[in-house]
């Protein structure tokens, strides 16, 4: 993850290693999300930030707005081969469409394109373009740059919102709950596991045991069910996925599984 551009708050961070492992598991997470589009054929009917069964839905749902501080800078483009960015691709139909009908290639998308950075966290659409993100995460080219880029410190969110091994929560100054989420499935774990690696690579705080075990037991879990996915899609989305890029997902959650320190 070294040079992307989701670091311009890099300076404040203590332990580089340990965010861009909160990265690697975000990436997965992408990857995993966009396979089960391609499986899923029905739209989901739920507004993304209602959305609680899906990782950008819990912290959307979880984080209070009014501790969002806007970044300026000159740095407006996310890379969606480099940068950890989370998609919710929420129609079948489109993603197959985009999927067919975007050709490969490095490109370049200046509008209609709206990313939500929450600098050095993680990036998600905030409104159109999470199909064709979609496919540019899977084909790892492509980026989305301009003015649609809105940029966020997520260093007051870290103070404010943390992660108990199975519910996000946000405490008030004193430290005292105020309100809280809990997560049942593996990939909203991850997430909230990755949000409080890159939570504690800001403060220099280090991994738990339980954090290493919870990130072994759902990539495997998470393994199991991508490889499952690949045997259950059909030929022709296949194609378009590519053998390579979809065993690259399976890869990508035994890197994690295997480097967790």
């Amino acid at each position: 993850m070294e040079g992307t551009a989701m670091m311009i708050e890099s300076s404040k961070i203590k332990d580089q290693e340990l965010l861009e492992f909160s990265h690697m598991i975000i990436k997965a997470l992408a990857r995993f999300q966009i396979l089960k589009r391609a499986i899923k054929k029905d739209d989901y009917d739920i507004p993304l930030r209602k959305n609680y069964n899906v990782p950008v839905g819990i912290f959307y749902s979880i984080h209070p707005p009014d501790l969002s501080e806007t970044i300026q800078d000159n740095l407006n483009c996310i890379s969606l081969d480099s940068d950890p960015v989370l998609p919710f691709p929420w129609s079948h139909s489109k993603f197959r469409r985009n999927l067919s009908s975007i050709s490969p290639g490095n490109w370049k998308q200046t509008s209609r394109h709206f990313l939500v950075v929450y600098d050095p966290f993680f990036a998600y659409p905030g409104s159109n373009g999470n199909h064709s993100v979609s496919v540019g995460i899977w084909r790892e080219e492509g980026s989305i740059c301009g003015t649609n880029v809105t940029r966020y410190s997520i260093l007051p969110i870290f103070k404010r919102v943390r992660f108990d091994i199975n519910s996000m929560f946000y405490v008030d100054s004193q430290n005292k709950k105020l309100h809280s989420k809990r997560i049942s499935n593996s990939a909203g774990i991850l997430f909230g596991i990755a949000y409080e690696l890159a939570r504690k690579a800001y403060c220099g705080n280090t991994i738990s045991d339980k954090e290493r075990d919870l990130i072994v037991t759902h990539s495997e879990t998470l393994i199991i069910e991508i490889k499952d996915d690949i045997d259950k899609l059909d030929s022709d989305i296949r194609e378009l996925l590519g053998d390579d890029k979809l065993y690259k997902t399976v890869k990508l959650f035994e890197t994690i599984k295997n480097n967790v320190r």
